[in-house]
């Protein structure tokens, strides 16, 4: 027959009447001996054990479903405060943080559509220093896509420039 462990809440096998050792915790419990099974007409809610279902079948009051047992936070240890010999140490993530030579490389590439050649100059300057700063700290700035935009978008910008100054040139010429 199939019973619930009371520590964990996991299914067991076990027969009325004799302990069982849970599975997932190895927690020992006793399988009652006046254990009824449900008919097969009534369904437990879902979230409930065969105890609660059979409980309310009687006549008993339902009771609110169990609560699942605490997940301890990930600080190394098993239990609440007790060292886990199997965890290893904590790390602690530093944050990252956007190199700001990148944004401003981005924000320079897309003025340099509108001005003629000094914001995409400053573009391609400050992109490659910003990915200059993130390839030496890869831990903790980040970046690099927007630098390499701001390139891009500073180069083509910087080429349409030229163009257009060449056109001008040689557009008046004849």
């Amino acid at each position: 027959m199939r019973v619930f462990c009371n520590e964990c809440g996991a299914a067991n096998d076990g027969q009325p009447g004799t302990k069982v050792m849970c599975t997932r915790c190895t927690a020992i419990f006793e399988v009652p001996g006046n254990f009824t099974p449900l008919p097969a007409t009534h369904a437990a809610p879902e979230g409930t054990t065969p105890a609660d279902a059979s409980a309310e079948m009687q006549g008993g009051q339902p009771r609110a479903p169990e609560v699942p047992p605490q997940v301890p936070p990930a600080t190394g240890t098993a239990n609440w405060g007790a060292p886990n010999p199997n965890a290893g140490p904590v790390l602690a993530i530093p944050a990252m943080k956007t190199e700001t030579l990148a944004v401003v490389s981005l924000i320079l590439g897309i003025f340099g559509f509108m001005c003629c050649l000094i914001a995409p100059i400053g573009a391609l300057v400050t992109g490659g220093l910003a990915i200059q700063k993130v390839n030496a700290n890869p831990t903790t700035l980040q970046g690099k896509g927007l630098a390499i935009a701001g390139m891009i978008m500073g180069g083509i910008s910087l080429a349409m420039s030229f163009l257009g100054i060449i056109g001008a040139i040689f557009g008046n010429a004849h």
